[in-house]
């Protein structure tokens, strides 16, 4: 048995999607070899160029992730797997793709599994196009929540090819960090993500964290991404008014950990998500944790603070009421929540479950 990951992932950091890829490789030990394919896009990033030497990895052309076909990519795929006679071929963050369903159909032998990381939101004129794609290429896709698995169903993908795998998290990663000091003078610090900032409710939350300041109540709220934070920045400002200085934009970082332990509060204030990891992540460090309704983060870890999604007084109440806990309390929650996410959210269970959906 072998297996080819084909992603469309050239982030700056390997995050907890490699290792993720990695303990698949891990536990199919002795049973068969793994091979990857990026985009070309990722071969300068310093993590790749690492990988690469213990990894055989294929870099496709950034065609191949368009909409028109592009036969280099298709004939580079086919020959990449009859060489190294792959059995499976697993992919993430690809949905409908015309050189994937030539490649299923020139390797009938080859078994397709897509893992939607987020859900199947249809979009653009050819959406329809891409669904009857991504339905005819796939034998069986992998949803990371319920409702990923629900938005499969809504494409028209058959219930029998469609398995709930519940993203985890490789929790060693998160052992390690080092100490930050973040609340610089202020009584407390809230951490979130902010890109795309309407997803990820960035408004949303510094309403909240603005009406915890006004009651005195001195809260740095803590935004880190990658990218486009001009554009976060700006909402703020359209949002309040003004850019207020109690908002203090984070670099992303490879250690997270340092993060989630350097404040009292992180918040997923999501509108929209597959299965939001960051939750998860925080709970393993420790670190209080408030969370939307939405279906997509995890409500499922015990004495986490829940909110209806966009209740900017909910939010700012429930801050409120967290910061106000006795240390003995938050120390209990934080406990109960570390010991649930390790025995739910755990990549090694995660890594068995996906390999029962290979063509053995």
């Amino acid at each position: 048995m072998n297996i080819l990951f084909i992603s469309n992932y050239a982030a700056p950091y390997r995050g907890n999607f490699i290792p993720a890829l990695e303990t698949v490789e891990q536990h199919l030990s002795g049973k068969g070899k793994v091979y990857y394919a990026f985009p070309e896009a990722a071969k300068n990033i310093p993590w790749m160029q690492t990988f690469a030497q213990d990894h055989t990895v294929l870099l496709l052309p950034m065609p191949f992730y368009g909409k028109r076909p592009h036969w280099k990519s298709v004939s580079l795929l086919r020959a990449f797997v009859r060489h190294y006679a792959i059995t499976t071929v697993h992919t993430h963050f690809i949905e409908g793709n015309i050189h994937l369903l030539l490649l299923s159909k020139l390797c009938p032998t080859v078994h397709f599994v897509a893992n939607l990381h987020n859900h199947y939101i249809p979009t653009g004129r050819l959406w329809r196009w891409r669904a009857w794609l991504f339905r005819n290429t796939n034998d069986v896709v992998i949803g990371d929540s319920e409702s990923v698995s629900e938005s499969a169903y809504a494409i028209h993908v058959d219930k029998h090819k469609v398995v709930t795998i519940l993203n985890s998290i490789q929790f060693t990663r998160l052992d390690h960090f080092e100490p930050l000091s973040l609340k610089d003078g202020y009584d407390a610090c809230v951490l979130m993500f902010g890109y795309p900032w309407h997803r990820k409710g960035v408004d949303v939350v510094a309403k909240a964290v603005q009406m915890l300041n006004d009651k005195g109540i001195k809260t740095r709220l803590c935004i880190a991404q990658s990218g486009q934070v001009e554009v976060t920045n700006q909402a703020i400002v359209d949002t309040l008014g003004s850019m207020p200085h109690w908002v203090h934009n984070l670099p992303p970082v490879e250690r997270l950990a340092d993060y989630y332990n350097a404040v009292d509060i992180f918040v997923s204030a999501g509108r929209e998500e597959g299965l939001s990891y960051s939750p998860i992540e925080a709970a393993y460090c420790q670190c209080d944790v408030i969370c939307s309704d939405i279906p997509g983060n995890p409500t499922d870890i015990p004495a986490i603070g829940l909110y209806q999604v966009e209740d900017v007084k909910a939010l700012a109440n429930l801050l409120e009421q967290r910061l106000r806990l006795s240390a003995e309390q938050k120390q209990q929650n934080k406990q109960q929540q570390k010991t649930y996410v390790y025995s739910h959210y755990n990549v090694e269970d995660w890594a068995e479950a996906v390999i029962k959906t290979y063509k053995l």
